[in-house]
């Protein structure tokens, strides 16, 4: 694989609610000029709603088709940081179309350090951790810790995504 690709092959992060997709997204895309692409922010935008309301009011599957868009959308060109939703990896089509143009990173924090205000689907994050667990694993390219700096982490993606190639 040559130095192009990994210029070129999007930056996928995945990992479970809060454990820091979206500000190591943004700081990734600070180091490398790339644009982010959140899925969660870009189903907010489209539906004018938190994510927590509209699994409230419509439920997780009306919630999942505007995140299986979101993800077509991201993944639609190269080049890109792109922090999905916790549950984004667990549909099929979405690791598929992730896959096509990009590797992904799991970043990994310890499930009691995991925020779940806020996040209907965290509230028995030890069972969520155990079931997203093996997706997860089986999809990344590399685990990242995220145990240190959002900037240490972004930093540990980086390394993982350039030694890929």
């Amino acid at each position: 694989m040559s130095g192009t690709k990994a210029v070129t092959a999007n930056i996928v992060l995945i990992g479970m609610p809060g454990c820091g997709k979206s500000a190591i997204g943004r700081t990734l895309a600070a180091f490398c000029g790339r644009p982010l692409f959140d899925t969660d922010e870009m189903v907010e935008k489209v539906s004018g709603r938190p994510v927590a309301l509209i699994l409230a009011e419509e439920g997780e599957a009306a919630f999942r088709a505007l995140e299986r868009k979101a993800t077509a959308l991201a993944a639609a060109k190269k080049g890109r940081i792109i922090a999905t939703g916790g549950g984004t990896p667990l549909d099929a089509e979405n690791r598929r179309v992730l896959a096509c143009t990009g590797r992904l990173y799991f970043i990994e924090r310890a499930p009691e350090l995991l925020p779940r205000e806020g996040r209907p689907l965290s509230l028995d994050i030890n069972a969520l951790y155990a079931a997203r667990l093996p997706i997860y694993l089986s999809v990344a390219a590399a685990a990242i810790k995220n145990d240190a700096s959002i900037e240490e982490a972004a930093r540990r993606v980086l390394d993982a995504h350039i030694k890929a190639f």
